[in-house]
């Protein structure tokens, strides 16, 4: 049974390496909170049981924050039964003291320094995040757009311009990435590598724009131009992600299965490097740049198969 103070998590796209740990306790909003990686009603590896320590129920924005920071769903009430691409991810290793600095930082949230339309606007963009992650590739290419809105909103509240909202086209994002990364731009020892990663992430930005445009936010599916576009963008992240240009177009990105691919081939990998671009933009938000909870796995094309396939986990009933 899960008692009113639990929450059970059900990892879909990753497993976690804990190297030990067992157990973590935590303070988030002034609550003290235990999460389980070994509660017996989740095999180890694939999820937690967080439990509230005061016995009251978990707090909702809690669960948010725990979607964002593992790249799983944490606000879904049912397990879903899943084999198809639970190896794009890979392992994830959990790293106890970024965990409670993240959780210090969030936990400060809503600011007070912030009016209320930055806040809310902060809160509905994590909250659009999250809608994403529990739908997962099941509505792909669809999905992408909750990923660009979330993106958008974020990039409008670091702007903190309410009069002169930018559409993620106009790339409001910069603005926030080049504040994190100023100084080590200029760096003579980092200062390429950083360019060259942030030139991979607004690509990959680049794609989920393209993707909304044409499925989601301006509905441009029946246009010609848009779909050549969105084409010859995706033709380039091909390549970027390691397929020589003939295959990629050849057979990935053309016209006529344009739809299958997004939907079906590269659906898990598409929502996987969307998903992570949008917790890494959020990360940086936060001013988290090191030692981020990525696998081995979030940037790359392609997966790893895992040792063996998950299990069915029914969820247990909870005792009002």
């Amino acid at each position: 049974m899960l008692l009113r103070n639990e929450h059970l998590s059900h990892f879909k796209t990753s497993r976690i390496k804990t190297n030990g740990i067992s157990t973590i306790n935590f303070i988030f909003k002034g609550r003290e909170y235990l999460i389980n990686f070994e509660d017996g009603r989740i095999e180890k590896g694939y999820g937690y049981c967080l439990k509230s320590i005061d016995g009251n129920v978990v707090e909702w924005s809690l669960l948010q924050w725990l979607t964002l920071y593992f790249g799983e769903s944490a606000d879904d009430p049912y397990a879903v039964r899943n084999n198809t691409y639970f190896f794009e991810r890979g392992y994830q290793v959990f790293d106890g003291k970024f965990f409670l600095k993240f959780m210090a930082k969030v936990s400060k949230f809503p600011f007070s320094s912030y009016p209320q339309w930055r806040n809310e606007l902060l809160s509905k963009s994590l909250a659009i995040y999250c809608m994403g992650v529990r739908i997962s590739i099941d509505d792909m290419p669809i999905t992408i757009g909750y990923f660009a809105n979330s993106i958008e909103g974020l990039s409008n509240a670091y702007w903190n311009d309410r009069s002169n909202y930018k559409t993620l086209g106009s790339n409001p994002y910069k603005k926030l990435i080049n504040a994190r990364f100023m100084r080590l731009k200029k760096s003579k020892k980092h200062g390429e590598e950083v360019k060259r990663w942030l030139k991979y992430i607004e690509q990959e930005i680049d794609v989920i724009t393209e993707i909304r445009n044409v499925y989601c936010g301006h509905s441009l599916m029946h246009s010609k131009k848009e779909r050549k576009k969105l084409i010859s963008v995706m033709n380039n992240w091909s390549v970027k992600h390691g397929w020589d240009r003939k295959n990629a177009k050849r057979k990935a990105y053309r016209t006529s299965i344009i739809e299958k691919t997004l939907g079906g081939v590269h659906s898990g990998a598409i929502f996987k490097l969307s998903m992570n671009t949008n917790r890494l933009l959020f990360f940086y938000y936060f001013n988290l740049i090191r030692d981020l909870p990525f696998t081995e796995h979030d940037f790359t094309l392609f997966g790893v198969k895992l040792d063996k396939d998950p299990l069915v986990i029914e969820h247990p009933n909870r005792v009002a």
